[in-house]
């Protein structure tokens, strides 16, 4: 396969998954992925799934690429006036004191109970979800907002 048609092939599949999961998101009330970046080595998505029957927070980064990505830190960044702020995910939901080390084709997740989740707003309602790699590379999710009447996020 040249390299052309490589990167025809993973453009095709990124679209087909971003496709995928937009349609799966659809009729669920507040339930699907709303931020979604794509990076050379990872796709990381951000959102509120239904995990074991109650909503979370989400943050999955997928591996798209054919090594290892080690994820060292993984915290939310809360908008706090002009600035935003880091606010370190509990062990229960990220431990940051061990990495995530993701295998090429898999996905790890932290996830936030939305009770956890709005304990951490402390009120305010802009957010940025941060996956750090073991280089100490931040990666950011698009600027969301949540409602805190019903706790619908969606991009700002």
């Amino acid at each position: 396969m040249e390299l052309k048609e490589a990167i025809i092939l993973v453009i095709v599949i990124m679209v087909f998954t971003v496709i995928v999961t937009i349609l799966k998101g659809r009729g669920k009330k507040g339930i699907g992925y709303v931020s979604m970046t794509f990076h050379e080595m990872f796709h990381f998505k951000v959102g509120i799934l239904k995990v074991d029957g109650s909503r979370q927070f989400s943050m999955v980064v997928e591996n798209s690429s054919d090594v290892d990505v080690v994820i060292k830190d993984m915290y939310l960044e809360i908008k706090n006036g002009t600035r935003y702020e880091k606010q370190t995910l509990p062990a229960s939901s990220f431990d940051n004191t061990k990495e995530m080390i993701i295998p090429s084709g898999k996905s790890g997740a932290a996830f936030l109970s939305m009770k956890e989740f709005k304990k951490y707003l402390n009120g305010q309602t802009i957010l940025k979800a941060v996956a750090e790699d073991d280089s100490g590379k931040a990666f950011k999710s698009k600027i969301m907002q949540i409602d805190p009447s019903n706790m619908k996020l969606e991009l700002k």
